[in-house]
């Protein structure tokens, strides 16, 4: 009996220790991955040290310029767009380059401090903040995105760079291209950002059966919408996330100071909305029907 207990007991510490080596053994691949170097100043690269600092290995730690005019002696590109943009980004302001970036070397690319532009834009903008431009207040956006897990593609991906400028743009809201500021607005692939990445013909089609699934049959009513109604994308769109209504809908639409829910219906080939713009109005992209009444046209 004694023996059986000592095996089992030795099976068990055998157990023990092997699941302690495996927690280790990840953990120190884990941590290998984690510490890859993957940018590198290029004068840190090159081990030119007096290019930042007053000696010529940097063991003093001074530097010959202070601030963010050290990183403008060689960015000076990125000096004029934070110096002559029309909205500009509070956070250079706030902490400057080293807010978001490293000065040697980073574990991430472009040498930031955190894996993806969206966490570090989510430590500042997990509060409300007063936006530059015009004193008002941005939305709590960590909120926004907790309480909405349908995230749009950049979002999703942790690229909030992807559609915003960091350092500063002469755009709305800090964009890298044009976005119309007003809720209704006459369509141009080149006046909306969106169609960097999405289709433009999904709204330029009168009529199509590939470039939109918003279609009453062939009848395309994004261009209805859009091009002919000039209803702006973010009257019914959030372009950051959404959650219970499907294609990034909001649960509540803006036009001008109207706010107003858009009472969206899906259905298997179609749906319909009750805004305040219109009743009820139904569309099928398989069997066209009555907009007004829901009856199949033919």
């Amino acid at each position: 009996m004694i023996l059986i207990m000592n095996y089992k007991l030795n099976v068990l510490k055998l157990f023990f220790k092997s699941f302690i080596f495996m927690i280790v053994f990840f953990n120190t691949l884990y941590a290998a991955k984690n510490t890859e170097i993957l940018s590198e100043h290029p004068a840190y690269t090159s081990k030119n040290c007096s290019a930042c600092h007053t000696d010529n290995d940097g063991d003093s730690g001074k530097l010959i310029i202070q601030g963010d005019n050290l990183c403008f002696k060689c960015h000076v590109d990125i000096k004029q767009k934070v110096k002559n943009s029309k909205n500009k980004h509070g956070a250079i302001e706030m902490g400057g380059c080293l807010g978001c970036h490293e000065p040697h070397n980073s574990v991430n690319m472009n040498l930031l401090k955190e894996e993806d532009s969206k966490t570090i834009c989510m430590t500042c903008h997990s509060s409300p903040l007063p936006r530059d431009e015009d004193g008002k207040m941005l939305m709590n956006m960590g909120e926004h995105l907790a309480n909405n897990s349908n995230a749009h593609g950049p979002i999703l991906w942790g690229d909030c760079a992807a559609c915003h400028d960091p350092h500063g743009s002469n755009n709305l809201r800090m964009l890298k291209k044009p976005f119309p500021k007003k809720s209704s607005a006459g369509f141009s692939a080149d006046a909306y950002i969106c169609f960097e990445c999405h289709e433009p013909k999904k709204m330029t089609k009168r009529y199509t059966k590939e470039f939109t699934e918003f279609r009453n049959g062939d009848k395309n009513t994004h261009f209805l919408h859009v091009n002919e109604k000039r209803i702006s994308c973010k009257v019914c769109h959030d372009y950051h996330a959404s959650k219970d209504i499907p294609h990034h809908l909001r649960e509540e639409g803006t036009f001008g100071s109207a706010k107003f829910p858009l009472k969206f219906l899906e259905s298997p080939t179609g749906g319909s909305c009750n805004p305040i713009c219109h009743t009820r109005r139904y569309y099928d992209r398989v069997e066209p029907v009555n907009v007004r009444t829901n009856k199949k046209l033919r």
